[in-house]
């Protein structure tokens, strides 16, 4: 994309009022490239690059929406948060220990992941160790096992399931 041809596009933007982000610098776009196998197309990489990556977007009712960056903060982990966090409650993240069945062990895995933190307890159970927002749908995996799987800490957490339960 030429200097011009992004420079009229920043005008643009400025005669709309979209508020844009920094700029993204070219190791960050590098490092999600390699992250992800992927080569975005140059002109997107110019834009990230030299006008703004993400901002503040009015739509045509003049209500403004938060447009993302394009290349997330250095911190942010994508399957992380996805591990984490269940069914877009963002609630804050709590360490939670679950006392679990081994047959429970494949699904314990497939919803946190292969680094799940897990000990045995004995030769029916396991424990696991999960970072996990503590919200309704959270529950809803837990009760869906049946008993097979307890919330054994927090207490508070442990505490606010049971009186999920006893709503049935």
């Amino acid at each position: 994309m030429s200097q011009t041809k992004l420079e009229e596009i920043i005008v643009l933007f400025k005669k709309r009022h979209i508020e844009l982000n920094p700029p993204a610098t070219m190791e960050a776009v590098r490092k999600i490239e390699a992250q992800y196998r992927i080569t975005l197309p140059q002109e997107y990489v110019s834009f990230i690059t030299t006008v703004g990556n993400g901002g503040i977007l009015p739509d045509s009712s003049g209500q403004r929406h938060l447009w993302q960056p394009a290349i997330p903060a250095q911190d942010f982990d994508p399957a992380m948060y996805v591990h984490q966090v269940f069914g877009m409650f963002g609630a804050d993240i709590q360490r939670i220990k679950l006392l679990c069945e081994n047959g429970t062990m494949r699904s314990v895995v497939d919803r946190f992941g292969e680094e799940v933190q897990t000990e045995v307890v004995d030769e029916e159970h396991f424990q696991a160790t999960v970072d996990v927002a503590p919200s309704p749908p959270f529950f809803a995996w837990v009760f869906t096992f049946g008993g097979k799987i307890h919330i054994i800490e927090p207490e508070e957490v442990a505490t606010k399931m049971g009186e999920m339960a006893g709503w049935l």
